[in-house]
């Protein structure tokens, strides 16, 4: 497998991850709200950062190893969208950060899928 660095998913889903964590700044620190959007922010930052770690945890094991972890990826992605979604709807995350990072959310989403079906197929 060729380093993570020069995958394009990766690199999609670490760009993704940065713009999660910027977007959680821009919020007031009431007392309240800031418990509930620092909740709201962890999960979105787990969900967006567990995208490009584990392409780099299975770039030593290479491609035929790396095929088992890809639906847990996709799942990471779903609940990432989710998570936003949410974020959004209790006016935790702005409207227009939620409409800018879920177009990227769901591009790696297709290049998951597309790179799980090329890896079984190549198995």
């Amino acid at each position: 497998m060729q380093s993570f660095k020069n995958l394009e998913v990766w690199d999609r889903a670490h760009t993704l991850t940065l713009d999660i964590y910027r977007s959680s700044k821009s919020y007031p620190s009431g007392r309240n709200l800031r418990t509930d959007r620092v909740k709201c922010d962890g999960h979105r930052r787990r969900s967006g950062a567990t995208l490009p770690k584990v392409l780099v945890g299975e770039e030593m094991r290479g491609d035929a190893d790396l095929a088992p972890f890809l639906p847990i990826e996709l799942g990471s992605a779903s609940e990432l969208e989710y998570q936003s979604l949410l974020a959004r709807d209790l006016e935790r995350l702005l409207i227009p950060d939620y409409e800018r990072l879920m177009g990227p959310a769901e591009e790696i989403k297709k290049m998951l899928a597309a790179l799980l079906k090329n890896l079984r197929v190549e198995s």
